[in-house]
């Protein structure tokens, strides 16, 4: 990793919907689907969708082509189901969000999207309504944990077991639930275990999900004294080096209010349970951001907010050294925002979408070599 690598390039010249709030979800086709998302005209969630492919084409499928999402929804979650499912694999499961402006309209619909037929269908809901909550593939590959988030009215502490491989997904509720209501925090599998960090002003909480069985929460080691993070993002350091298989937990809010965004990063350890300062905080304090690990075992953070600005500024932490190291900033600025692996004439970029306050570049991709 060095200070010059990486750049970004504008995907196509096509001008969509802001879809701040979409999720962004890699497909085992190469394509990449964006998902829902508020429109830039009175911040309305949508049901549209975006599928952008290998020649670099984006391809708006909306309710009035037949093509859309069967709900319009926005901080809802997006995850793409395992080849051990025998009847959905490789589909991507959309569950929850807010269904309309204003922070009191969660939904506990759900819908699959198929990348074999392009199409999206209904399917079996959630258990109570919700968004800003978290959606993690399990390692068997069919199940996922659905938990926390917001009712609109309260924060949830509710989790769900939903088995996206029936015939018929079935969501069962996880008994007991979280220790801590959540919105706003991480869910990341880790060991076979998901690790849940943040989500509530003044607490410093973690818990592990353990799937064995029936499925139980449990905690472990907190985070350090002032560092109640939301808005944060969570990364699964792959390869060889050292911190192989910690989780980097970076940035975020802290505080009371709509709280401070932080420039710290921690390493979590599994098996010990601890959350360590890594050697260097990121150059830029933010949250809202959005960050993902890259082929070279590094870690690309970009975008984001520093509680007044819209940022175009990315980093990587090089997990061999503990360094940051500055990258090419994002061509467009991005909060709220999804970033997914997509493959650009046989190599594999990041694409970053959705999140800007006016559109000017939908879509950029980043090659991190």
């Amino acid at each position: 990793v060095s200070a010059a690598s990486g750049t970004w390039s504008q995907l196509n010249n096509n001008t969509f919907d802001v879809l701040v709030g979409a999720t962004v979800t890699a497909l085992d086709n190469g394509k990449v689907l964006i998902a829902g998302g508020l429109n830039g005209i009175g911040g309305t969630p949508v049901n549209t969708a975006i599928l952008c492919d290998a020649t670099g084409a984006c391809v708006r499928k909306t309710a009035v082509l037949g093509t859309g999402m069967v709900s319009a929804r926005a901080f809802h979650t997006a995850v793409k189901i395992g080849s051990s499912a025998p009847n959905n694999a490789g589909k991507v499961l959309l569950a929850g969000g807010y269904t309309a402006a204003g922070p009191a309209t969660p939904t506990a619909l759900a819908e699959f999207y198929d990348p074999a037929t392009d199409t999206f269908s209904s399917t079996t809901a959630i258990t109570g309504a919700r968004a800003r909550h978290v959606a993690v593939l399990l390692g068997d590959g069919r199940n996922v944990l659905i938990a926390g988030g917001t009712s609109g009215a309260s924060d949830l502490s509710s989790a769900i077991k939903y088995d996206a491989g029936a015939a018929t997904p079935v969501a069962a509720s996880v008994s007991p639930a979280m220790a801590q209501a959540r919105a706003s925090f991480t869910g990341t599998l880790v060991s076979g275990k998901v690790l849940i960090v943040g989500g509530k002003t003044g607490d410093l909480t973690a818990e592990l999900f353990d799937p064995a069985g029936a499925g139980a929460f449990n905690s472990t080691g907190g985070l350090p004294a002032g560092e109640d993070k939301r808005s944060h993002t969570a990364v699964l350091i792959g390869g060889a080096s050292i911190n192989s298989g910690k989780v980097l937990i970076s940035g975020g809010v802290n505080g009371a209010g709509g709280g401070t965004p932080s420039s710290t990063q921690f390493l979590y350890t599994p098996g010990s349970g601890t959350f360590d300062p890594t050697s260097f905080p990121m150059a830029t304090a933010r949250s809202n951001h959005a960050a993902i690990s890259l082929s070279t075992d590094s870690v690309l953070i970009c975008g984001g907010t520093d509680g007044t600005n819209t940022l175009k500024t990315c980093e990587r932490y090089d997990p061999a050294s503990g360094n940051q190291f500055p990258t090419a900033p994002l061509m467009e600025v991005r909060r709220d925002f999804g970033l997914a692996p997509i493959t650009i004439s046989s190599l594999v970029e990041i694409l970053a979408a959705g999140g800007p306050a006016t559109v000017m570049i939908f879509a950029e991709t980043y090659n991190p070599n």
